[in-house]
């Protein structure tokens, strides 16, 4: 310890004696502000106080404090910074790539998804199809918007939202949840959807993600007397979902969901 006054009371001096000196102060402390303590080995002193601590004590809560009362990441802790740059993007700007999309697919002729001889049902076709096209937005998985008589259109997506559009920067749905509560905005923007039979896709569901009564046969009949629910990408909210049903021998087209 330099010469100094250090203590509450009055009149006492210390000098540097060695580590049992230092030990003592530890127990008693005073908070003159004009002592500076030489610690012992393993020790520092503490801020604004005239003692010292061990200096496994120092890195944590009053470093972090200082920093921004844990808010953000410490000087040689880039843990916090590395999550940032991938829930938000990099530092240029560029959208993250971990951001799930959805697309609207335009698919076959009338709309057709399967065969009704074929060995596959409607629900794997329409994402074996998404999936395809989905190749051309880097690959991955998706899967159809689209519900069959015995399965929900929002039980068959996994919980990997928030869903965005293609550009990856306007979100439609938060989590899987929000989708029985329709998309944010349109799923695409009315100048781009087009109009009539452009801006429609097959679902087969109602506004809570369950199946309708309406399918076009489980997605095997394409033919005027056969209907199914529609959903919209021209709207947002629940007038995603077309309040009629509509024959199954007009075209339409799929909604994918990335997985």
């Amino acid at each position: 310890m330099r010469n100094g006054p250090c203590s509450s009371q009055p009149g006492v001096w210390v000098s540097r004696i060695g580590v049992g000196l230092v030990l003592s102060l530890i127990t008693s402390g005073c908070s003159s502000s004009r002592c500076a303590v030489d610690c012992a080995p393993g020790y520092e002193p503490v801020p604004n106080a005239c003692t010292c601590r061990p200096v496994s004590d120092a890195g944590g809560t009053d470093a972090r404090d200082a920093a921004g009362k844990n808010d953000g990441p410490i000087p040689g802790d880039g843990s916090r910074a590395a999550v940032d740059a991938g829930a938000d993007g990099g530092l240029d700007g560029s959208p993250p790539t971990s951001r799930k999309r959805v697309f609207h697919l335009l698919n076959g002729d009338l709309g057709v998804i399967r065969d009704a001889n074929g060995p596959r049902t409607g629900l794997e076709v329409a994402d074996a199809q998404c999936t395809s096209a989905g190749q051309s937005y880097g690959g991955g998985q998706w899967r159809a918007w689209l519900s069959s008589s015995t399965v929900n259109a929002i039980d068959r997506l996994v919980d990997v939202g928030p869903w965005y559009r293609l550009d990856q920067q306007t979100e439609l749905f938060e989590n899987r949840a929000a989708l029985a509560r329709g998309p944010l905005v349109a799923i695409e923007d009315p100048t781009d959807a087009g109009s009539g039979l452009r801006s429609l896709f097959w679902t087969g569901t109602l506004i809570d993600g369950t199946a309708s009564a309406t399918n076009c046969s489980d997605w095997s009949a394409y033919v005027g007397g056969v209907t199914a629910t529609v959903g919209r990408t021209d709207m947002a909210g629940a007038g995603w979902v077309d309040s009629s049903p509509l024959s199954c021998s007009k075209y339409l087209s799929l909604l994918c969901f990335e997985q």
